[in-house]
């Protein structure tokens, strides 16, 4: 699924679950894992990433067993949360972290990071949700 890189945007991302979930057979709390965390991915593209409108989002959820594997990419900034990530977003220390910088602990807590690329001015993440968790 491509979304314009607008906030607008998040609207089309429920309407794009909801079929996801019924066609995957995904349960309320694996729809909330999501939309978490593909709201955080597209906000994050939004205001950071500095991606043209007319540049989309894409997206993808494949459902194999277990496992569930997101596709997402950009082409903001480039961004590999392997190794760009604040130091201060790398801990779960809630009481001394500052305001805001929980998304990438947050998406990290529920899907694994299976593969980052940039190529051809894009972004491309491969996230795996283990829904036997």
């Amino acid at each position: 699924m491509k979304f314009p890189t607008r906030t607008e945007s998040l609207s089309g991302l429920t309407e794009y679950l909801a079929a996801v979930a019924t066609e995957c057979r995904l349960s309320d709390r694996t729809l909330g894992i999501f939309r978490l965390v593909l709201e955080e991915l597209m906000t994050n593209s939004i205001t950071h990433g500095r991606a043209p409108p007319s540049a989309p989002i894409e997206v993808s959820i494949e459902v194999a067993g277990d496992d569930t594997v997101l596709s997402y990419s950009d082409a903001g900034f480039p961004f590999d949360p392997r190794c760009d990530l604040p130091p201060e977003s790398r801990f779960d220390d809630l009481e001394n972290r500052p305001i805001g910088k929980l998304g990438w602990p947050l998406i990290l807590h529920y899907f694994s990071l299976e593969e980052y690329t940039f190529a051809k001015g894009r972004n491309r993440l491969v996230l795996k949700l283990d829904l036997s968790r």
